[in-house]
């Protein structure tokens, strides 16, 4: 059901340019549009109660479908060649995304790079669950109805009020 590919890279960086600037990413999460490499950035460092502070934050970045297919390798051996082509292209997509010159976002601490053949669905069934009540077995999740964080809340309450209705 999922034909699309899809790059993510998680970059442990402090959120700072070569010049100093520490507003580089101003937000925890983004959709990018008209970028290539790039379709969607969060701060995973957001998620700790804690905060990171100034401190080194981990970034994940998701590539277009279009520019996964292009990079596709076989997941369980990713050439070093070519895993280091996209992480600079994916950097490059990111510092376009926020206005930044080429070469200005600071290298990253540490990156791993993954081919994900199920990041986005190319078909949903549209429904927001599915729930067969004979068998009283069902299934949500947010393939179902796209693929965002909104369309899995929803298929997760689509579930339970399945089975109370039923």
């Amino acid at each position: 059901m999922c034909k699309s590919l899809a790059c993510f890279i998680r970059f442990t960086t402090y959120c700072k340019t070569n010049e100093g600037n520490s507003s580089a990413f101003p937000f925890e999460g983004a959709f990018v549009k008209g970028i290539d490499a790039v379709s969607w950035m969060a701060n995973n460092s957001s998620k700790l109660s804690s905060g990171q502070g100034n401190g080194p934050h981990c970034w994940t970045f998701f590539s277009t479908a279009a520019f996964g297919e292009r990079t596709k390798v076989p997941q369980k051996n990713i050439p070093n060649a070519t895993a280091e082509k996209v992480k600079i292209r994916m950097l490059e997509g990111v510092e376009i995304a926020l206005g930044l010159s080429k070469g200005s976002l600071k290298r990253p601490l540490y990156s791993r790079l993954q081919l994900w053949g199920a990041a986005l669905p190319t078909n949903s069934p549209g429904v927001p669950c599915i729930f067969d009540a004979h068998g009283r077995a069902g299934m949500c999740g947010d393939w179902l109805l796209g693929s965002s964080l909104e369309s899995a809340a929803i298929s997760g309450m689509a579930i339970v009020i399945s089975q109370i209705i039923f």
